[in-house]
């Protein structure tokens, strides 16, 4: 069957962003190896029962850490190669989704991937931190973590000690400071045109930090979905079945005492879903616009 230049081109840019994806994806493993090597050193169990005893063999807590650093410096440096060289053959332009403006780069101009997989790294890191940042906050009050929470802490080093109205402002922080960083860089590298007068580039930078938050909402949702089968079906006594147990508690303690059930079944975490599933919705459902369609709306009217 005969292809016709647009869907060869999809496929090709479905591959590319896959590739993206991957690569992005060691990256952040190699960074967790060289932290948890550290981690696993300093965590105290009960009992004296340490992390990579109850994780891995105590043996990884001896490895040297070097190698896993030398080697995400070396996918950071081979990765926007391997882009120029493909993109540039395949014509495919790599996109970097910064909250409710996605930017393209150019996979004919070298420097360009390198900024591309520079940010594109530092944002997927950036996010996976934003997850550990909501399991903390949830579990803030939580006084015998079960492993699972303690590596959650013990990767957020000071910041799971830092007051809860600190840890809610993180994702706002980080999102606002991110934009202003990564728009002033693609700015002058002429990527992005000048950003208007100060009261616009303070709103984006307001939306931007806005919009970070809802990088909350999928692992919010997966965690309440898995809680509910979690609750009715049982999955064995693993750590990571008790870290969602315990955050679905600890989610649905937030509500109080509000809940919505019919017989003995508890409908308030299916409800919490669909809202989070609103929030991060960027349509409208009738005329009722989603939140990040709110959000998306008003990044395009300013000028």
């Amino acid at each position: 069957m005969v292809q016709s230049i647009p869907q060869r081109s999809q496929q090709h840019a479905n591959i590319q962003t896959a590739q993206a994806i991957a690569a992005t994806l060691a990256g952040l493993l190699l960074w967790l190896n060289w932290r948890f090597i550290t981690l696993a050193r300093r965590d105290q169990g009960p009992g004296g029962i340490s992390l990579a005893g109850t994780i891995k063999s105590t043996a990884s807590a001896r490895a040297p850490r070097w190698p896993y650093l030398a080697a995400l410096a070396a996918l950071l440096f081979i990765r926007p190669l391997a882009y120029y060289t493909i993109g540039s053959n395949l014509g495919v332009s790599m996109s970097l989704p910064l909250g409710v403006v996605t930017i393209p780069f150019s996979p004919r101009l070298l420097a360009r991937m390198f900024l591309f997989s520079w940010f594109s790294f530092a944002l997927f890191v950036g996010t996976f931190y934003l997850w550990l940042t909501l399991f903390a906050l949830l579990n803030r009050r939580v006084a015998a973590p079960d492993a699972c929470l303690r590596l959650v802490r013990l990767h957020l080093g000071v910041l799971h000690r830092a007051p809860g109205w600190f840890q809610a402002l993180v994702p706002g922080l980080a999102g606002a400071g991110f934009w202003v960083v990564v728009s002033y860089i693609l700015e002058q590298v002429g990527m992005l045109p000048p950003q208007g007068s100060s009261n616009v580039r303070l709103i984006r930078a307001l939306l931007a930090g806005a919009h970070a938050y809802l990088a909350w909402v999928a692992p919010l949702a997966g965690v309440l979905l898995l809680y509910v089968v979690n609750s009715y079906v049982y999955l064995g006594e693993a750590a990571f079945w008790s870290f969602v147990e315990c955050t679905g508690r600890s989610t649905l303690s937030c509500l109080g005492r509000f809940r919505i059930q019919v017989g003995k079944v508890d409908l308030t975490p299916l409800l919490l879903v669909l809202v989070l599933w609103f929030l991060a919705f960027p349509g409208r459902v009738g005329r009722v616009p989603g939140g990040a369609r709110v959000m998306l709306d008003a990044w395009t009217t300013l000028r």
